[in-house]
């Protein structure tokens, strides 16, 4: 089962509150590979996108090594 948070973003990606998900790792969604793949189908169908590799982005401007 997916924790609160989550169902919220899918809420919020049905409603188009935005078009792309990032996190750092695909298990911050949760450890279940079921319900990851649950989640990348109820977001896909939103409209919304979980790309599965992302940039290393450091907020204070450099960019990490």
């Amino acid at each position: 089962m997916l924790c609160p948070g989550i169902q919220e973003l899918i809420q919020d990606a049905t409603r188009s509150r935005f078009t792309i998900v990032l996190a750092e790792a695909m298990d911050r969604f949760s450890h279940d590979q079921e319900d990851i793949t649950g989640l990348f189908k109820r977001m896909t169908f939103s409209g919304a996108q979980i790309p599965r590799e992302t940039p290393h982005i450091c907020i204070s401007g450099s960019r990490a090594p």
